[in-house]
């Protein structure tokens, strides 16, 4: 959370000041935008950032990266999914396979690095005599 806070501290200024310089109209959208538009807002900085990357970097800490990092491909999976759920986007062939192949690239990632630990049983039993 450190490296967050961190990145915030030198990004969100840089990211005002081109705002400033390239774009018109701010304070006249911050004062027009619906209940809905700060309810989504507030979600994506409450559940998207904060408790996201909180989660994300615990996980880290806790786990090994590559154990943790093929996961962050399904991001576009449940992105794909919560538009459809909560926004009635239309759901295509298009995108059922592409998350069909996210969800299959992260399986085999798992999968692989999960076999590669096991050690065959008949190599670690002891073959002499019981004493």
């Amino acid at each position: 959370m450190k490296l967050m806070a961190w990145m915030s501290l030198f990004t969100v200024p840089q990211i005002l000041a081109a705002s400033v310089l390239l774009e018109h109209g701010q304070c006249a959208s911050l004062h027009t935008a619906s209940a809905m538009s700060w309810v989504a807002f507030t979600y994506t900085v409450l559940l998207g950032a904060i408790l996201g990357f909180g989660l994300w970097f615990w996980l880290i800490a806790r786990c090994s990266m590559t154990r943790v990092a093929p996961f962050g491909l399904l991001q576009t999976v449940f992105a794909v999914a919560a538009g459809v759920i909560v926004l009635h986007e239309p759901l295509t062939a298009t995108l059922i396979s592409g998350a069909v192949i996210c969800i299959a690239g992260v399986a085999v990632t798992q999968i692989r690095s999960f076999t590669w630990r096991i050690t065959p049983v008949a190599a670690s039993v002891s073959t002499g005599p019981v004493t």
